[in-house]
């Protein structure tokens, strides 16, 4: 039926269906001339509220929100006060029934909550700022980081060692053993003592190494000898000593001072030659020299048993010493500093029945790797499909906050120590963890650690009911934290597995003392004493020589002027032609190289020349190191060619004018050896490979220099000269023959490779 709809104002159909109809579509046709034939015999469904296009009446706009007021943002607002002044002006625009805000007032809870939100970001912010630059970073992991960018590897200081003196209490009979890690101080008046343990390391510690001492051994008990009065004083450069090895006597209070069984264990070892002051306004003169054999011998004109003691040559004296005032020393024996430390740990949570002592470790998400194995993977840690994020364990070493971690320089190279740390898994003493800067070059089977810098520890804890939650992260850049490997690199360790590192602190220039001031056998009121303690074997101990090379960690200030120098200083890339001969010319195997860029059809290669070192021809071995080499550090995209110099081929005729007792048959081939060199190549020749190089040009004064200093020669009198296959022969009579930078002379003078260059010598006069 029809119908008006009086809010519209227009007409429609209503159709009543005998039964609800469902979701299909429905063909409505209405016979009628009146329905336009546009809108009739359309499709319809039943479902409610969904589109159609019966209706071609304009759709009504709904009625629009109103607009939001606007309101003033004061972005610089970015600390808690200026954040909460523009909350509350904002509150005041928006709700102005809000009445004066009290601190008392509850909204005023939430309001300052947010500003102190805002006020923690923005400092988060400008702390990710500063530590996204060299210039502006603090955290030492951050420098460290950015350094190594740009392969500079900054140094974590050096331990200082030291030789001790130590006299044996006489109440010793016979040789006694002191163990490495046996610890001695050096006590300063309002300050913490500072430890020195005996030893080259924490590794004769861990391997249980011993010092021979003995009481026949201490200052003064080993008499000098001299066989005759011109012997009587030690010479400078003086390389061995005789010494008295008799019963005690008047002049030989020490008495039998070496046996038989006593000198092998003596190579090696260090003994102290003191020149005594005569009088207090003199001071002493000392010496440590490395002893490479003791030898028992004889006097046999007095019929005295002696001892020669032979040493290093690098460690003679450089001063005269005589024997009246020698004073030798043998209880010496080598000190590092800093303290051992022994932790264990867990990785994972504790477990009941752990010792009190025993730390858990620190567990952070690693990256996502798609080849993660699922073993190692715990359940509470993030999987995609196939991938799967492996634990990171992290156990930070305490005390290195304070006292810093000791390493130790091995290599004479300050940015290749080596820390003081020995890692083992529990059960397994004999297989300790071997420590790596870096674990990018590490196999997945590797079992390797790395320290991190910074310390992770307890940050805060809540209480949930019977369990208490503990939080761990990052809490301060100082210290140093051990970082297992994930899986890819590295070794992931077992959870829950349990460790036991032994390290040292470190005391840095703390420890550079002077001459005698390392001298405390034990700390006052010390309880319990010490382990190792050498209290009761030693009755006193000292530095003879003053402690200078401990070295503090290298400082952000250093780190900041140096990386920038470093990187600009050695490169490690190449992008100007220059760049690919200078990387190649650091390979010992190259005398000298030259890049050049070169239109191969399509794009530039760099075409670098080698002049090989020691040979005059380009070996292929020599050119795969070149090529291996410059792979690793040509720009992107640039093709590398490794080709043989452009060699400049020199015939040359030489005539030699004889002196009048010479025959040529005898100075013809001293002036072949000046040339070329011998055939044992004991003696470099003035035309040898390493004599020329790019550019080098030839010299005809210094040509005829080499031929006349040859015995024999009066005179060269006349030199022509031609590039094989080039030019044609011609008087060389200017000062030099010049060559292009890329360019290498070369005259080998062989039967077999003429086209190499050749000489001909012409004598005249002679015998």
């Amino acid at each position: 039926m029809w119908a008006d709809d009086p809010v519209v104002g227009r007409r429609y159909l209503q159709v009543e269906v005998r039964e609800p109809g469902g979701f299909t579509d429905y063909r409505l046709r209405i016979d009628d001339e009146r329905i336009d034939t546009g809108f009739n015999d359309v499709s319809f469904s039943f479902k409610v509220g969904c589109d159609d296009d019966l209706d071609c009446a304009e759709p009504v706009d709904p009625c629009r929100p109103p607009l939001p007021e606007d309101v003033d943002v004061d972005y610089l607002a970015r600390d808690f006060v200026s954040l909460r002044n523009a909350l509350l002006d904002f509150t005041a625009q928006r709700y102005p029934n809000w009445q004066t805000p009290l601190e008392a007032d509850v909204a005023m809870v939430p309001l300052e909550i947010i500003a102190a939100l805002g006020d923690e970001l923005s400092y988060l912010q400008d702390r990710y700022n500063r530590e996204a630059y060299l210039e502006t970073a603090t955290e030492r992991r951050t420098l460290r980081r950015k350094a190594r960018l740009v392969d500079y590897e900054i140094h974590d200081g050096r331990q200082a060692t030291t030789a001790l003196e130590l006299t044996i209490a006489d109440t010793m009979p016979a040789t006694i053993q002191v163990p490495a890690g046996a610890a001695v101080w050096a006590l300063a008046e309002g300050q913490d003592p500072i430890p020195f343990e005996l030893g080259r390391g924490l590794r004769d510690a861990i391997d249980n190494l011993v010092f021979g001492v003995d009481t026949r051994w201490n200052p003064g008990q080993i008499t000098p000898y001299a066989l005759d009065d011109n012997d009587a004083c030690l010479v400078p450069g003086a390389t061995e000593l005789l010494v008295r090895n008799d019963p005690a006597g008047p002049e030989n209070p020490g008495g039998i001072v070496f046996l038989e069984a006593d000198l092998p264990e003596w190579v090696g070892r260090q003994i102290l030659l003191r020149d005594l002051a005569a009088d207090v306004t003199e001071t002493e003169r000392l010496v440590l020299v490395t002893v490479e054999e003791v030898e028992l011998t004889s006097d046999p004109l007095f019929a005295l048993d002696l001892a020669r003691i032979r040493w290093r040559a690098d460690t003679a004296p450089r001063f005269h010493i005589p024997l009246d005032d020698l004073e030798i020393s043998g209880n010496v024996v080598p000190a590092t500093s800093g303290e051992t430390r022994r932790q264990s740990f867990r990785l994972g949570p504790l477990q009941d029945g752990d010792p009190n002592d025993l730390l858990p470790a620190v567990e952070r998400e690693g990256p996502l790797y798609s080849d993660a194995d699922p073993s190692l993977v715990v359940s509470s840690h993030e999987t995609d499909g196939d991938a799967a994020r492996p634990p990171i364990y992290l156990l930070s070493l305490p005390g290195t906050e304070t006292d810093g971690l000791a390493f130790i320089d091995m290599l004479d190279d300050l940015r290749a120590t080596q820390p003081e740390i020995h890692l083992t898994e529990d059960g397994q003493p004999f297989q300790p963890w071997d420590f790596q800067r870096a674990l990018l070059l590490c196999d997945s089977d590797d079992q390797v650690f790395t320290l991190e810098d910074g310390s992770w520890r307890r940050i805060v804890a809540y209480q949930s009911g019977a369990e208490q939650i503990v939080h761990r992260d990052y809490a301060t850049g100082a210290g140093y934290t051990i970082r297992f490997g994930d899986g890819e690199f590295g070794r992931l360790p077992a959870r829950d597995a349990v460790f036991h590192v032994d390290y040292r602190l470190g005391s840095g220039t703390r420890a550079n003392l002077p001459a005698g001031a390392v001298n405390a056998l034990s700390i006052p009121n010390q309880t319990p004493p010490h382990v190792g303690s050498l209290v009761g074997a030693v009755e006193s101990v000292r530095n003879p020589f003053p402690v200078r090379n401990g070295l503090d960690p290298e400082s952000a200030t250093e780190i900041k002027l140096l990386a920038p120098d470093a990187f600009k200083a050695e490169t490690f890339f190449a992008v100007r032609p220059e760049d690919y001969g200078a990387q190649a010319a650091r390979l010992d195997s190259v005398q000298q190289a030259q890049g050049a860029f070169r239109w191969t059809g399509s794009w530039l290669s760099a075409t670098t020349a080698v002049d090989p070192a020691g040979a005059g021809l380009l070996t292929d071995t020599v050119r795969q190191e070149v090529q291996t080499l410059l792979d690793a550090r040509r720009q992107a995209g640039r093709e590398v060619i490794v080709v043989p110099p452009r060699y400049v081929n020199l015939d040359l005729i030489i005539t030699v004018c004889l002196a009048r007792n010479a025959f040529a048959g005898q100075v013809e081939p001293r002036i072949h050896t000046a040339l070329f060199g011998d055939v044992l190549g004991m003696t470099t020749g003035f035309f040898s490979p390493d004599q020329f190089t790019f550019g080098t040009p030839l010299s005809r004064p210094a040509l005829e220099a080499a031929i006349g200093g040859v015995s024999g020669v009066e005179a060269v009198v006349d030199v022509q000269v031609r590039i094989h296959g080039v030019t044609d022969f011609a008087p060389f009579t200017d000062f030099s023959l010049d060559v292009a930078d890329d360019e290498l002379i070369r005259l080998e003078n062989s039967r077999q490779f003429p086209e190499r260059g050749s000489l001909q010598l012409s004598m005249v006069g002679g015998a």
